[in-house]
């Protein structure tokens, strides 16, 4: 079981454990010490009707409230009737707050805040309270957001006791096994990018790449190219620059066609750029894409950072899958790691992922971070053929566009990328 002991702030200057672990639930009616289970909800706003907030209520991980994409949003529970709560349990969506409050009340007019979380990393969140609280309303109330998404819960607990064990939170452990045998590599040794591994694709795609994005791709050297880094290492350079008319060019580079894998381990040595609309990208897209198109190909992130300055920018990288459900409807998922210290900028950092046939595991510098399951029918993208790409992208929908503050040029350094097979299988 993964989890993260972190020390956080609650009202009247208390401090408390946060602590991340799985869940379990009855159904109302039956036995089930979850107080929050089918009951009534409100909410501030929601997405749609199919992300209204009594759907995390429902005891089902798959479904979840979604809410406007603005700040200051809000759901509550109601629970039926004045009650003892002594700890409350979220499960973030990869939408989610980075600083939000808890609050209770009597009649939802007259709020008390029990719980204040300034630095919120998502996923599973068991919030125990020093002291237990006789309320009937218990609100989630998102301060700040994450992305540039809403909010999204995927469930909500609430109990009377400590029903979540704190004792198995921990720092993440490492899960590295024996059995990886190297089956590719890209060393970026030189002189020149190995054309038998990688292409160039060139111009601004459909819509700026279906992201609105400003860059144009080149193949230019200026913007891609071996070049020997500050540690003496020969390294592949990708570098986003504005030229003197305000234009902004960079390189996007693929495997499509030359190299193509399924299941195995995945790693590269990177140093990111940062900057405001600065959007840096080491991924994933299945190789029957020009067949079956985005997002039925299937897309695995491996590594995104959407650049600027504040938590949930420069000192973030995000590890997601998109795909299509069994309706043709786009899905995506995922987690994001934040730096304890500094900005990915700073230095190198190894990025990982183990692609299994029914899971696939992220990591930060050896750190698992975080983990999806592959298995259902609807995820079937995942058992087929990808290609690798590269690529830094300035501007769009998601990371905004760049400002004042941004410098260029930007550059992403790559070490090396390696691949191995999991011989144990």
């Amino acid at each position: 079981m993964i989890g993260k002991r972190i020390i956080l702030f609650l009202t009247a200057s208390v401090l408390l454990f946060f602590t991340s672990c799985a869940s379990t639930g009855g159904a109302k009616g039956v036995d089930s010490p979850n107080l929050a289970l089918m009951r009534d909800a409100e909410s501030s706003s929601k997405e749609s009707m199919d992300l209204r907030a009594s759907l995390t209520l429902d005891g089902k991980m798959d479904t979840r409230w979604s809410s406007a994409f603005s700040d200051n949003e809000w759901m509550y529970v109601d629970l039926g009737q004045e009650t003892s709560i002594k700890q409350i349990v979220i499960y973030w969506e990869t939408a989610h707050a980075e600083q939000y409050k808890i609050l209770v009340s009597n009649d939802t007019d007259d709020w008390s805040e029990v719980y204040f979380n300034e630095y919120n990393e998502g996923g599973e969140n068991v919030v125990t309270l020093p002291e237990a609280v006789v309320a009937r309303y218990v609100k989630i109330l998102g301060i700040t957001r994450a992305t540039q998404w809403g909010y999204s819960i995927l469930e909500l607990e609430v109990y009377d006791h400590e029903f979540k064990d704190a004792s198995i939170a921990a720092e993440p452990i490492l899960t590295w096994k024996d059995g990886w045998e190297l089956v590719w590599s890209d060393e970026f040794d030189g002189p020149e990018i190995n054309t038998e591994n990688w292409t160039h694709e060139i111009g601004r795609g459909d819509n700026g790449w279906g992201n609105n994005e400003l860059e144009y791709y080149t193949d230019n050297p200026e913007n891609s190219s071996i070049i020997t880094d500050e540690e003496g290492n020969s390294v592949l350079m990708i570098e986003a620059k504005q030229d003197d008319s305000q234009e902004y060019t960079s390189a996007r580079m693929i495997t499509r066609g030359n190299q193509s894998f399924r299941y195995g381990k995945i790693e590269a040595r990177i140093k990111l750029p940062y900057g405001q609309g600065i959007w840096p990208a080491f991924w994933m897209l299945g190789e029957n894409f020009n067949e079956v198109g985005w997002p039925a190909c299937g897309e695995i992130d491996i590594l995104e950072m959407i650049g600027g300055e504040g938590n949930g920018h420069d000192n973030t990288i995000y590890g997601t899958i998109h795909y299509s459900d069994r309706f043709g409807q786009w899905k995506h998922t995922g987690k994001m790691k934040k730096l304890r210290e500094g900005i990915m900028a700073d230095e190198y950092h190894t990025i990982t992922i183990e692609w299994y046939p029914d899971t696939i595991k992220w990591f930060l510098d050896d750190v698992m971070y975080q983990q999806e399951d592959i298995s259902a029918e609807d995820r079937s993208e995942f058992q087929e053929e990808f290609f690798l790409l590269l690529n830094v992208a300035v501007g769009g929908n998601w990371p905004g566009y760049p400002d004042d503050t941004t410098d260029f040029p930007q550059r992403m350094l790559v070490d090396y990328i390696r691949v191995y097979k999991d011989t144990l299988e």
